[in-house]
Formats: structure tokens, C-alpha cells, sequence
């Protein structure tokens, strides 16, 4: 029997600090994207030539706190004298070769890789242009990276749908690089839900190119609740960290309010870096509704557990002992896992700890879920 793959559908790189200066036109080169310094020598993202609200107070090395010299970096980088971004990149963010490395170390056969830097910037910029300059540069930098290694490492797509053309236009130059995915941003920049049609262009665009769309968690100032807690990384971190997770159920959820899967039957998309615990209770709860009045208020034709049955999926941590559970509700063939490497939140082990997670499923289910669903999902082959 052929050998079956694992699939790590979670993993992420850390963008130079310098890349959109390097590398953005020269129209745009004065509003780069880039790092900072306080006077209190922590460091801060400038998006659009203004200091981030979100992406301050240091703590951008963290995004590296899964690598064993950095434990406790979250921390640590908070404070003055803390680690700077780029001395916190452990070499399996950003050198494909170590990351293979690591990778066969796990056990892991594929990843898939999303950014780090930019998950932080589309709510707080409203120029169209520069957005889309900025993803431009983010994908030529990263399918340019992973090219020669598009057998194991997989790039995900960055997109700005602040103008939706732009979107439409960047998705398909970023499939024809090498992406095999998308990766959208938890709140939408210009305010419009996920479900409203003037997006349809950009999920006709991944429906008819076949890539899945992934609701990623991000770094927003408008969070849900940001009207009771302000503040990024450096205030209020707890709460502001736990609010990322409805971020994108609400997101995922939009699309069922507009309908979106009913215009688009093979239009794939799902839930990344949010847990898979909630999914069942929610697609329950979407169904009860629905039936109480979800028809005068939706153009939805299906119950919205058959258009998750037939086009949803969710990728949950490797820890969480909701899976088993998750897969007898909702069915092993929605499920995957995702590493969050290298995340100080990450799992340093993540395949040995996910198959003790799974351990009591059947060996089927086991394989569906560790990469058989993602292969499946992402055309991986």
C-alpha cells in the first residue's frame, strides 16, 4: 500500500524586515511596510507611514518563541532591551533546507506556509494601491522561496480584497508563481461581510482555479470586543489573543448569511489556527437557527451543515482532546491539524502529541485527518 503523507496545513515563515523596502515600487517606497523603534528601543510596525495600533510595544521576535533559545519570549520582548525581530528568527522560518530538516525530524511530509509580519497590517490600511503592492511583494518573495521545494513546501497565497479587482487580479498572478491556497484576512479591511456579493468575482476566481480559501487568524485593531479592551500586543495581550478566534468564526460564518456556498458549490473554504472544538456546537446552532428563520432572512437552500459537509473544513491544534470528539460529530473528513511553527504558541513535537490526541480514533480516521483530507483539499497530490 502506498505510504500515507502528513500534512502540516498550519506553518508559517517571518518575512525579512527589510523586504518591502527592498523590494515595493518606488511609487510606494516612502509608506513601506516595515519595523520600527520606540524611544523605549521596542519595537513597532509602520503600515502606511503610521505606527501600527496593534503590532507595538515589542514582541515581534516572538513570532520566532517556538525555537528553544527563545522560551519565554513573549516576555521578555515586551520590555526595553528585548530581543529585536530579526534575532529572534530560528532557521526553519526563512531557510527552506533547515526547514526540511526540522520537518523530517517530525515526521512531517508537506507543510503549507503562511505569513507572520503580515498578519498584521490589512485593517490598518485603507490605501487599495499600497495594499496591493504589499501582497505583491509578500508572494513574489515567498513562491520565489518555496520553488525548489514545491514538492514538500507549499506556499498560501496573500491577498488584499480592500478593492476586490485587486484581489481577482493578485490570486490568479500568485497561482500561476506556485500558491496553492488563499489566505484571508479574519475582518475584512473595507467593512464589507465575506458574504455580501460584491466579493463574488474574487470566490469565482478560487472556485474556478480550485484554490481553498483559508480564514486565518490575525492581528486586527478591530477585534471583536476592541470597543472594551484597546490595545495590541504590549496591552491587554490575554484578552486581545482570545479575540482572534471569533474573528474568524464570524467570518466563515458570513459566508453562510450571504449564501456564498450556494453560488458557489466547489468553492472550498475553512477555518485555520482557531481550534476545531467550537465547529460542532456552531454548525449545530447555525442549523437550529436556520430552521427557526434562517429562510426569510438568507437566500441559503441547504441546512448549513450540508454546505460545511460539502465544502467546509477546520484545522485544529494538536493538544486540543476535542478532536476524537470533532470527528464523531462533524466527520474525520472535515478535520486537519496545523503545527503554527515557529509560534511561541506553536508545538515544538506537534506530530507525536497529535497521535496521542487521535490515538482512539480508527487508523482511517487518523489518516484522513494527519494529511489524507489536505491532499484531497489542496490538490497536493
Amino acid at each position: 500500500m502506498k505510504p500515507r503523507k502528513v500534512v502540516d496545513v498550519d506553518g508559517h515563515i517571518m518575512e525579512p524586515s527589510d523586504l518591502w523596502e527592498r523590494n515595493l515600487e518606488p511609487q510606494f517606497r516612502d509608506r513601506a511596510f516595515r519595523i520600527r523603534k520606540d524611544p523605549d528601543g521596542r519595537e513597532y510596525m509602520e503600515i502606511e507611514g503610521k505606527r501600527s495600533r496593534v503590532m507595538s510595544g515589542g514582541g515581534l521576535a516572538s513570532f520566532g518563541g517556538l525555537d528553544p533559545s527563545m522560551k519565554g519570549a513573549w516576555e521578555q520582548n515586551t520590555k526595553p532591551g528585548g530581543l529585536d525581530y530579526e534575532e529572534g528568527v530560528p532557521a526553519g522560518a526563512r531557510d527552506m533546507e533547515a526547514r526540511l530538516r526540522w520537518m523530517d525530524e517530525q515526521g512531517i511530509d508537506i507543510a503549507l506556509l503562511y505569513p507572520s509580519l503580515c498578519l498584521g497590517w490589512q485593517n490598518e490600511c485603507d490605501d487599495p494601491d499600497l495594499a496591493a503592492a504589499y501582497c505583491r511583494v509578500y508572494n513574489d518573495w515567498l513562491t520565489d522561496l518555496c520553488r525548489p521545494y514545491s514538492d514538500r513546501i507549499v506556499p498560501i497565497a496573500h491577498v488584499s480584497l480592500l478593492r476586490v479587482e485587486d484581489g481577482v487580479t493578485e490570486v490568479r498572478r500568485a497561482a500561476g508563481l506556485g500558491a496553492k491556497g488563499v489566505y484571508l484576512f479574519s475582518v475584512p479591511a473595507n467593512g464589507i461581510p465575506y458574504g455580501d456579493r460584491y466579493y463574488d468575482s474574487f470566490w469565482a476566481e478560487c472556485q474556478d482555479m480550485g484554490l481553498p480559501v483559508g480564514i486565518h487568524v490575525s492581528n486586527t485593531p478591530r477585534h471583536s470586543g476592541h470597543e472594551l479592551y484597546q490595545g495590541g500586543f504590549g496591552q491587554n495581550s490575554w484578552f486581545f489573543n482570545l479575540m482572534y478566534n471569533p474573528d474568524c468564526q464570524i467570518a466563515f460564518t458570513s459566508f453562510f448569511q450571504g449564501a456564498v456556498f450556494e453560488r458557489f458549490p466547489r468553492l472550498s473554504v475553512g477555518v485555520v489556527e482557531t481550534g476545531c472544538g467550537w465547529i460542532a456546537h456552531w454548525i449545530y446552532l447555525m442549523d437550529a437557527k436556520y430552521r427557526m428563520m434562517g429562510r426569510k432572512s438568507t437566500e441559503m437552500k441547504l441546512l448549513p451543515s450540508e454546505y460545511f459537509d460539502r465544502q467546509g473544513w477546520i484545522s485544529g491544534e494538536t493538544d486540543e482532546k476535542s478532536f476524537p470528539f470533532m470527528a464523531q460529530l462533524v466527520g474525520a473528513h472535515k478535520l486537519m491539524w496545523g503545527s503554527d511553527y515557529p509560534h511561541e504558541e506553536g508545538h515544538g513535537e506537534p506530530l507525536g502529541e497529535f497521535k496521542e490526541t487521535i490515538a482512539s480514533l480508527s487508523q482511517e480516521d487518523q489518516a484522513k485527518i494527519l494529511g489524507e483530507n489536505a491532499l484531497g483539499i489542496y490538490a497536493l497530490g
